[in-house]
């Protein structure tokens, strides 16, 4: 972080938005509105703009210890949504073990 430039970490759109690098941890991220007004989770970065300012949701990501994938969102409405990850089956598989382990984990008796 400290390495780059302000104006890049709050205005820089491209080409990290369109990057497949993979960064060796997930940047998680705002300041671009996603179109559908959902987190957009990928392999590399976590979208978190659900566009607030426009109308759309408050979102947080709730993540278990040091996962990648983040267990769940969270709305300004109370709602908690399930992850999706919008760019490769390999992430989205990944999301669901994430999520059903945790479950487990929460579940009566396994605390």
């Amino acid at each position: 972080m400290e390495l780059q430039e302000e104006n890049d970490l709050l205005w820089m759109r491209e080409p990290f938005l369109s990057s497949q690098a993979e960064h060796g941890f997930l940047v998680v991220h705002g300041h671009t509105p996603t179109k559908n007004l959902k987190p957009d989770l990928r392999h590399n970065r976590l979208n978190l703009d659900t566009g607030a300012c426009f109308g759309g949701p408050l979102t947080a990501a709730a993540f278990i210890d040091a996962a990648r994938v983040p267990a769940a969102f969270v709305f300004d409405d109370g709602q908690i949504g399930e992850v999706e990850a919008l760019d490769t089956k390999t992430a989205r598989l990944e999301v669901i073990r994430r999520i059903a382990e945790a479950r487990r984990k929460k579940s009566p008796g396994n605390e």
